[in-house]
């Protein structure tokens, strides 16, 4: 996680392999990303923020196509990959509906399907809730925590709330160096100093947040 700008979607897309990277060594596995780029493609899924569907197709239409593109021209292996990609992201019952009925949490998640087509040990999601309303955010993140049972997740937030529960580990960026690295309990613990609560009159919030980093709720008494 961290802030706009920190450079959270430009790590996700060099582990995807999609964007290249100047100095230093990384690993998936047992695979260097300099050298194995293709042999990284086979297991690693990838949904960025940003991603097209074909709003008159189907799901499995859809799913279909994308088997095609990537190669898989057995049909019975596509109905395979494409069943289980559909049931893992919790979308059995909108199958054959067309792709522009579907909210934004269900075209999320059928990014998400296509990502599971290969059924990669790596899944990188990046702002997976971005834009979701609350119920949906809560949906997704569920989906996220069911799947890490069978494979690694990572995925990029600025928002902290998103991590809680789900993630085993942390890393923070600040400006492209990682900060922090370690469990939400040391986070929380490494902050706990630097934190406090309280409360003041309504009138006086603008001289708190011109000094401090704050996060505030108002309570109106009628």
């Amino acid at each position: 996680m961290g802030p706009n700008g920190a450079g959270k979607t430009t790590l996700i897309r060099i582990l995807a392999t999609v964007m290249g990277f100047d100095d230093g060594e990384i690993k998936i596995n047992t695979w260097d990303l300099r050298r194995d780029i293709y042999e990284i493609r086979k297991i690693v899924g990838y949904l960025p923020q940003e991603f097209g569907l074909y709003p008159d197709l189907t799901l499995i239409e859809y799913l279909d196509y994308m088997c095609l593109l990537n190669e898989i021209k057995n049909r019975s292996d596509r109905k395979k990959r494409i069943s289980n990609a559909i049931e893992l992201s919790n979308l059995t019952m909108a199958a054959n509906n067309k792709l522009k009925t579907f909210s934004g949490g269900m075209k999320r998640r059928a990014g998400l399907a296509q990502c599971l087509l290969n059924d990669p040990q790596v899944l990188l999601v990046d702002e997976p809730t971005a834009g979701l309303d609350p119920e949906e955010r809560m949906r997704f993140k569920n989906l996220l925590s069911m799947l890490s049972r069978d494979r690694n997740i990572i995925f990029s937030t600025h928002i902290i709330n998103d991590l809680e529960d789900v993630c085993s580990d942390i890393g923070i960026l600040d400006k492209g160096k990682l900060v922090f690295n370690g469990s939400m309990q040391a986070l929380k613990a490494k902050v706990s100093t630097n934190v406090w609560t309280g409360s003041c009159p309504a009138d006086e919030l603008a001289l708190l947040e011109a000094g401090y980093g704050s996060i505030w709720s108002s309570c109106l008494h009628l």
